[in-house]
């Protein structure tokens, strides 16, 4: 089962299967993106990977952060992570703040 017909297409692709499975969620609509706005919003600088969205286990957030940790030891600087979520999460003690951007969101 899918969230969206390009997830489905991956893993049709990926697992070079015809029909991997049905498209069950409600998909992904893409808005528009003012950067300036949300680098005046948040101290984040430079090219930025953005996560939105609940920080939990079950959404393997710290194998986010874990993951990121490793890129960020190859390419040290090239890249910032940045999570968004107005509940706390604790974040892992392999963390480092040069590697993270933490910040939290409200609805409008």
């Amino acid at each position: 089962m899918f969230n969206s017909a390009g997830e489905r297409r991956l893993a049709a692709r990926l697992l070079e299967m015809k029909d991997p499975g049905p498209v069950v969620g409600m998909g992904f609509v893409q808005h528009d993106f003012d950067a300036a706005a949300f680098r005046d919003r948040f101290p984040v600088r430079g090219d930025f990977l953005l996560y939105a969205g609940r920080r939990e286990e079950g959404k393997n957030t710290p194998l986010l952060v874990d993951y990121f940790r490793r890129f960020s030891a190859r390419r040290p600087g090239l890249l910032s992570l940045v999570l968004l979520e107005p509940e706390a999460w604790r974040c892992p003690s392999t963390a480092t703040a040069s590697s993270l951007t933490w910040g939290a969101w409200t609805s409008r």
